[in-house]
């Protein structure tokens, strides 16, 4: 199974490809996947995606959705989540099949109800995802979720970000811990993560504040 980096791709996105030479292992990767047919098809179907959704008002692309793929090797089908805004009638994390063969978007439907999880996460080897979001007293939150066969997802655990209006995560390499952008108070926050995944409480914070 591939575990890929959330995709920012929405409408007239371009792939493009870090230079080549002066890329760590993950970022040689990312620039061959870069240049497949798999992502190309993937920035026009969440194109399209945008387009439709925008009918049952849910704005994916256009206001900083993203998307996880999770494929299995050498297959046409790819399963792959949508974090979205909490706006109309957008309720959480959606999961859809992507046919890189024929560029067929079928089977979207919602995994988990969840306020705001406007960006993704996977774990690297274990079925988990990870999600920012928010609580209904306006909390910013981290929260992990547990990937069923069927494509819903479970919520394990959801702790306060540290700050308000989470944008962004990122993972360090031993999947031993995670960070967590706070737009709302220009604050970063780290989490350890325990054998299973689950984030600890914050362990660091650091606020940036401009001129």
């Amino acid at each position: 199974m591939w575990l890929l980096e959330p995709l920012h791709v929405g409408r007239g996105a371009q792939p493009t490809a870090p230079e080549a030479g002066a890329l760590p292992e993950t970022g040689r990767y990312r620039a061959t996947f870069q240049k497949s047919k798999i992502y190309r098809l993937l920035v026009s179907v969440l194109d399209t995606i945008t387009f439709e959704c925008a009918h049952i008002g849910m704005r994916f692309g256009i206001i900083g959705a993203t998307a996880i793929m999770l494929a299995t090797c050498h297959a046409a089908q790819h399963q792959f989540y949508i974090g979205t805004r909490s706006v109309r009638d957008s309720k959480g994390i959606y999961c859809a099949t992507f046919n890189d063969a024929t560029g067929e978007l079928s089977g979207l439907m919602l995994a988990a109800t969840y306020k705001e999880p406007g960006f993704l996460c996977p774990h690297p080897r274990k079925s988990l995802l990870y999600s920012i979001g928010e609580r209904q007293d306006g909390t910013g939150t981290l929260a992990v979720f547990a990937l069923a066969n069927d494509g819903t997802l479970n919520l394990l655990a959801d702790v306060p970000s540290g700050g308000k209006g989470p944008c962004h995560l990122a993972m360090d390499e031993q999947a031993k811990s995670i960070a967590v952008a706070n737009y709302g108070c220009g604050s970063t926050t780290s989490f350890l993560l325990n054998e299973n995944g689950i984030p600890s409480e914050a362990v660091s914070s650091m606020r940036v504040e401009g001129h």
